[in-house]
């Protein structure tokens, strides 16, 4: 009973204390041109100190003195002492935001209505999780990217920052981002880590949890986080690992290591000089290279001093550069070469010295056919790479490994290279059968056109890029096919897109076809049906098979054909060209010019063989039917 009448007490002493403060209003004093508080009498509560003075707000008031805000009671006590460039308004937890100026930095902090501080304003973003209770905050990084931890109400710290972004806390767990890895885990309010941080995304629905892994496989838990289900997703593959090495890192993608080098293009070369300079004689590789397997050269921290090691310029550990085989999906299967380094460059490939004992050549090319026998080859342009450190003998830029030493930085290394290793990984995934039957009659209809007939071979198929001039398309041609993909997997919801040069299989045998599919949407880009009179809207599939027939993957989905000419099919949106015809010895030109008058409607009726215009006239030349089996799925 005690206790109760003196909590009514404070309680009453502070509601009259902030309705006399409600009272009080902000006055500046003529002669001393300060600012103070007065009440209705205009009598001076609180004596003219302040430059500056706002209103009273539940007893507390935010004024100012030499540039610098404060916060008074309505006694004019201090709150908080004038320290800070700004003083932000309190929420309904009792807490308000502090800034100051750091140069041109701005630094954020928090203190409570009593005026203690919960956290200093030493970082660079704060941000008050209301509903949780909790606190996330941003530390500086060199970057000047920062890293976020996780606090209580009352400062205490839960999480160090270690997280590349805000966690997302629900019902107490939370999803974060580690800096390490790029990669996201489950935590929860108490500092527990309740998933590890090896995960691509993770979303809540239903009470359950959906995990997207890092070789892309969607693993679902229950409440209590056990595992329920787990589909692994098509095409995709263990991706290369960093295993934290700064060196690995940042090698991936310089010169030829880390990529997948397939039979195709690696082979033993003995090189020599010739009339016409620096020559290579090839010969099959003596791996076993069977269908699917790839070899990749990854840097690694040598055991002993080898041949050829590289040194570390800051720390003086030694790296050796190894052939690991790998099997299609991206699981190790035997090392290939224990020991070695980069030899040499030349125009479209590089020599790795394997183990001391023989050389190999690797193409640039994915599909250069490197696997005939007893073959020569010029080294145009060779040139010897030093391997004496691991800058220069693994084709480094001379800030690469200094950049992996900020965490910011070295996340997103960390994600680039799942992305990459496993981009268009949704595009193997089967185009479902038209559910109208009116879709479903049509497409079968238009699919007996020979444009949907026939199959395209390695080097029909090619990247284009379309220019348009006053009255002309022009078409230039690449000599290899790079596909762009955008991949959205939703449940958990992720998004990653980039271009992948599209391999042709170990013996060059993939083939590419059409297909038309019933497209949902208002673009006007879209094929319309102009033939049979329905208006539906249609797009087209350009499918991947295998040499058996098998669908493989769609390499895009264009919302019509832009040009059909001379023996040149154009997907303009894809930046992709069939090439029906050869137009001399060399081949393609690198470059089309097409009338502006030739450029197809967005019509069925485009995908159709020409009529002729008059008698004696020929069709407009068209793709012939093939035999090549393809089943839809």
């Amino acid at each position: 009973m005690k206790l109760f009448r003196i909590l009514a007490v404070s309680i009453a002493v502070c509601l009259a204390a902030t309705l006399q403060a409600q009272d009080l209003k902000p006055v500046k004093d003529k002669s001393t041109k300060k600012f103070g508080y007065q009440d209705k009498s205009k009598n001076w509560v609180i004596e003219p100190a302040f430059d500056k003075a706002r209103r009273f707000i539940d007893g507390r008031a935010i004024v100012e003195v030499q540039g610098l805000e404060g916060l008074v009671d309505a006694t004019g006590a201090w709150i908080l002492r004038p320290e800070y460039n700004s003083i932000g308004k309190f929420d309904k937890l009792g807490l308000c935001e502090l800034m100051v100026k750091d140069g041109r930095t701005k630094r954020y902090g928090l203190a409570n209505s009593e005026g203690q501080i919960v956290l200093p304003p030493e970082f660079l973003s704060v941000s008050v999780n209301r509903s949780e209770n909790l606190i996330c905050a941003r530390h500086d990084t060199p970057s000047g990217e920062g890293l976020w931890g996780v606090y209580s109400l009352e400062g205490d710290e839960i999480f160090a920052p270690v997280f590349s972004s805000s966690p997302s806390f629900r019902g107490g767990i939370g999803i974060a981002r580690s800096s390490d890895t790029g990669l996201v885990g489950l935590i929860d309010n108490t500092g527990a880590v309740l998933l590890p941080f090896e995960h691509l995304a993770i979303s809540e629905r239903s009470g359950q949890r959906e995990v997207l892994t890092k070789d892309f496989s969607i693993v679902t838990y229950d409440s209590r986080l056990d595992k329920t289900d787990i589909l692994r997703s098509p095409g995709a593959v263990k991706p290369y690992d960093t295993f934290g090495d700064d060196v690995r890192a940042a090698a991936w993608r310089c010169a030829c290591i880390g990529r997948k080098i397939y039979a195709n293009s690696i082979a033993t070369a003995e090189s020599g000089r010739s009339t016409t300079g620096r020559t290579a004689w090839l010969s099959p590789l003596r791996v076993d290279m069977r269908t699917g397997r790839f070899i990749r050269l990854e840097p690694e921290e040598a055991r002993t001093e080898l041949p050829g090691c590289m040194e570390h310029p800051y720390n003086g550990k030694l790296y050796t550069l190894r052939a690991i085989l790998y099997e299609a999906d991206g699981t190790y299967c035997a090392i290939a070469s224990d020991y070695g380094w980069l030899e040499g460059a030349f125009q479209g490939g590089w020599i790795y010295n394997c183990e001391g004992r023989e050389k190999w050549i690797i193409f640039e090319n994915v599909n250069h056919p490197a696997r005939m026998r007893d073959a020569a080859i010029d080294l145009i342009d060779y040139y010897p790479i030093d391997n004496s450190n691991v800058v220069s003998g693994l084709c480094l830029g001379t800030a690469d490994l200094k950049r992996m030493q900020d965490p910011g930085y070295r996340s997103k290394r960390e994600t680039e290279i799942i992305e990459a290793e496993n981009t268009g990984v949704t595009s193997y995934l089967p185009h479902p059968a038209p559910r109208d039957r009116e879709d479903a009659r049509i497409i079968r209809e238009i699919s007996h056109s020979p444009l949907f007939q026939r199959s395209w071979h390695i080097g029909e198929v090619v990247s284009c890029e379309v220019r348009r001039f006053s009255d002309e398309y022009r078409i230039e041609l690449s000599d290899r096919l790079v596909c762009h993909f955008e991949d959205r997997i939703d449940n958990p919801s992720f998004y990653m897109s980039g271009d992948e040069e599209i391999f042709w299989g170990p013996n060059n045998g993939r083939t590419v076809a059409l297909d038309l599919e019933a497209a949902d949407g208002f673009s006007s880009d879209l094929t319309v049906d102009d033939v049979y009179g329905s208006g539906r809207k249609f797009k087209i599939l350009v499918n991947m098979y295998e040499e058996d027939g098998r669908f493989l993957r769609t390499l895009g989905q264009a919302p019509s054909v832009s040009f059909n000419h001379d023996g040149l099919i154009v997907f303009e949106k894809l930046g992709i060209a069939l090439k029906t015809r050869v137009h001399d010895r060399h081949g393609m030109h690198h470059e089309i010019k097409i009338p502006e008058s030739e450029r197809l409607a967005p019509a069925l009726s485009a995908l159709l063989p020409a009529k002729p215009q008059s008698a004696g006239q020929p069709d407009r030349p068209l793709p012939t039917r093939h035999s090549n089996p393809r089943n839809r799925e």
